[in-house]
């Protein structure tokens, strides 16, 4: 849950990116040109909260 925060400031940095927190579910969808992708996990879990982030943030996982 720490890392909650980092995943709300990367989205909101990137217009083609939407966040949506619910039912305890972080859920991430980043669109381009040729794909879109839907990350997902629990907002708890910090280490694949980082992953996603690394995700918006460089286009590929850590």
């Amino acid at each position: 849950m720490k890392q909650i925060g980092n995943l709300a400031a990367a989205a909101a940095s990137h217009k083609n990116c939407h966040l949506e927190i619910s039912d305890g579910r972080a859920r991430v969808r980043v669109a381009s040109d040729d794909v879109n992708v839907t990350l997902s996990c629990d907002v708890w879990n910090d280490d694949a909260i980082r992953n996603i982030v690394s995700y918006i943030n460089f286009g590929a996982v850590a």
